[in-house]
């Protein structure tokens, strides 16, 4: 990767070939020569528009990227995906039409093949959502694509020790030109390098910033993505090739900070290490609280105090006070400055998951969640875990998206999720479907997660679904 920030502008070509079926990356589609230009698409304001913002586009690339789409309602859909590259393409353009209750697929590099990629899907009409999953040598991660952009992004972990390497992408898929500033933060305090200042981002442009080129050997470190004209999307991707810690993962960033957090699943066990990253990007200290609710026992709540512009780690393995093998659900809330939260977990011998997984967790409870990619096979172990932060019980319905129905997986009816408690599902028990896209509805706002376990090789991937109502 180049040692400065790499910045692309690149233009949509508006014409495209309606594509139906589960993948949209077969045959033909590309605009034709000559074919008019513009800036970016344009779409209307009854348009639901969805941004992935970074996978890698080459063949044996590390981090390959597929879009995955979902309609979660009644009425076909129909919409485009946009793939941009980093590297002066013209963006290629897939139409599509996707039936009820159904998904399909686009992979990135059969389409447009650049050293990074981003997306925009553009749904018309309501019922569809988005999500970016990569996969390589070290695993898969899936992550949400943002259905906006925003003026500040928020990321509370990253590594750029030996042996890692972390990637920011600034995606601006819209009509005016961005400027960006960097800053990040440790345990030590805030940072603002000089080199990340100012950032220039093309309308239509997509720049991949390699932080270790800047930040060197870090074991954990913040970041803020301040956006200070026009806008962005931001992810963060990271690519672990230590013995100890290999893995991959893909986070959207937070929009902004918040007082509470909530993460549905936990779990202190052999092999298994699992920590908190608690960043707080005022200037003013955050008094916060960790409470662990145990599915059969009990661990008292953690306190400290997070320092204004800094960073910090909780590591939950080696806590004394949580059981092992006692799983738990995760609250952390947060009293005089709002914070980012991310969970990590990194498993290797001997236990029977192998890699490294980051996500986000969930500021705001919902009734509805869909998760578009996963699957249940004998290659992937797909988990959903539920978390009611409320008081009172919550009656889940999990279904899946079978193409024109959505049943309801089978023992999975009408099941009963206690205030304030958890239940974790696997979907193999009830579901053998390579291809699974799973809709979660509850009577009451409830957090649904998403955990894949790649089988018999590396790979863990952690994400909160897609919040849909």
């Amino acid at each position: 990767m180049s040692r400065k920030p790499v910045l692309t502008f690149v233009s949509v070509v508006l014409a495209a070939m309606a594509v139906a079926g589960w993948r949209l990356d077969s045959g033909a589609g590309f605009p034709a020569a000559g074919a008019p230009a513009a800036t970016t698409v344009q779409s209307s304001a009854a348009d639901q528009e969805w941004y992935c913002s970074v996978a890698t586009a080459v063949s044996g690339g590390q981090a390959a990227g597929e879009i995955v789409l979902a309609n979660s309602g009644r009425d076909t859909l129909t919409g485009t995906v946009t793939v941009y590259g980093n590297q002066s393409q013209t963006p290629a353009v897939r139409a599509f039409s996707l039936p009820p209750w159904s998904r399909a697929v686009l992979g990135e590099q059969p389409v447009l093949t650049a050293a990074f990629a981003a997306a925009t899907v553009v749904f018309h009409g309501g019922g569809g959502a988005a999500e970016q999953e990569i996969s390589g040598p070290l695993g898969v991660s899936v992550t949400p694509c943002a259905s906006r952009p925003s003026a500040n992004w928020y990321f509370a972990t990253g590594t750029t020790q030996p042996g890692a390497s972390l990637v920011l992408a600034l995606f601006n898929p819209f009509p005016e030109n961005a400027l960006a500033d960097l800053s990040f933060a440790d345990s030590q305090g805030p940072s603002a390098p000089a080199e990340f200042q100012g950032i220039f981002v093309p309308s239509g442009g997509l720049v991949t910033i390699d932080v270790g080129q800047h930040v060197v050997q870090i074991d954990d470190i913040a970041a803020t993505v301040r956006v200070r004209s026009g806008r962005l999307v931001a992810s963060e991707l990271q690519l672990d090739a230590i013995p100890s810690q290999a893995g991959l993962s893909l986070v959207l960033g937070a929009p902004a900070p918040a007082g509470t957090w909530y993460l549905p699943d936990g779990v202190e066990a052999s092999g298994v290490s699992e920590s908190l990253h608690l960043y707080n990007p005022a200037a003013s200290a955050a008094a916060v609280s960790i409470d662990l609710n145990l599915a059969r026992g009990q661990a008292a709540p953690f306190h400290l105090s997070v320092a204004g512009g800094t960073e910090a780690v909780v590591d939950l393995a080696r806590q004394t006070r949580i059981p092992h093998d006692d799983p738990y659900d995760i609250v952390v809330k947060a009293r005089g400055a709002p914070l980012v939260v991310e969970r990590t977990v990194t498993a290797v011998a001997p236990s029977t998951r192998t890699g490294t997984a980051s996500m986000l967790g969930g500021p705001t409870p919902v009734r509805t969640w869909l998760t578009g990619a996963g699957g249940a096979s004998t290659s992937q172990d797909e988990w959903i875990d539920i978390f009611d932060p409320g008081h009172r019980a919550a009656t889940v319905t999990l279904s899946y998206l079978a193409g024109g129905s959505h049943p309801a997986l089978s023992g999975l009816r009408r099941i009963t999720v206690p205030a304030g408690g958890r239940s974790a599902l696997r979907m193999g028990d009830h579901i053998q479907l390579a291809d699974l896209s799973v809709l979660v509805s509850s009577t009451v706002p409830v957090v649904a997660e998403r955990d894949l376990y790649q089988v018999g090789s590396i790979g863990i991937s952690t994400s909160l679904g897609e919040p849909l109502h």
